[in-house]
C-alpha cells in the first residue's frame, strides 16, 4: 500500500512540476514582422514616468520586447495610428494606446533636444480608461492584430516584475 501512495505522490508531483513550467513561459506574439513579448505590466501610476498625469481614471502600461534583435524606431511610429495593439476590457470596449514610451534616448553633446535613437530594445504603451479605477481592468485583455488575425494575451498573464 506505501508504494502505491508513493507512486501516485510521485506522479501528482511530476504532472505539477510540469503545469508550474508552463505558465512561467511567456506567450510570444507576431507583429509587423517581429516575434515578441509582453515583457512587463503595471496599473501603478508611479511606474510612468510623465508628469501631469490625469487623475479622472486608470492607467495601464504594458512593456513589449522582441525575441531577437531590436524594434526599428519607424515600425514603432505607427502604434498610435493603426488599431493593432489594443486594450480589451471585460465588457468587450476597445482601448487605443494613449501613448507610446520610448527607453533608447539619444543626448546630444554640447546641448539641445533629445531624440528617439532609430532601434528600441523595447516599448511601452499607455492606456487610459476615463472614468475607472482598478476593478475595471478585471479580465481586461490585450488584443495584438497581425494580418488581420488576433492574438490575445490577458493583462493577468503579463509578469508584473521588471525584467
Amino acid at each position: 500500500m506505501r508504494k502505491v501512495l508513493c507512486i501516485v505522490f510521485a506522479l501528482i508531483w511530476i504532472v505539477s512540476c510540469s503545469f508550474a513550467g508552463e505558465s512561467e513561459t511567456p506567450k510570444t506574439l507576431s507583429w509587423r514582422g517581429y516575434v515578441m513579448n509582453a515583457v512587463w505590466a503595471s496599473t501603478n501610476r508611479e511606474d510612468i514616468n510623465a508628469v501631469n498625469l490625469r487623475t479622472d481614471g486608470q492607467f495601464v502600461i504594458v512593456r513589449f520586447k522582441p525575441l531577437e534583435g531590436v524594434f526599428e524606431k519607424a515600425v514603432l511610429d505607427v502604434v498610435n495610428e493603426e488599431d493593432e495593439i489594443m486594450l480589451r476590457l471585460a465588457g468587450g470596449e476597445m482601448i487605443l494606446p494613449s501613448s507610446m514610451m520610448y527607453h533608447n534616448i539619444i543626448q546630444p553633446e554640447g546641448g539641445g533636444f533629445p531624440s528617439v535613437a532609430p532601434e528600441q530594445e523595447d516599448f511601452d504603451l499607455v492606456y487610459f480608461i476615463e472614468g475607472a479605477d482598478e476593478s475595471a481592468l478585471e479580465g481586461a485583455v490585450f488584443v495584438v492584430t497581425e494580418n488581420g488575425e488576433e492574438q490575445i494575451i490577458a493583462l493577468d498573464e503579463i509578469p508584473r516584475e521588471l525584467p
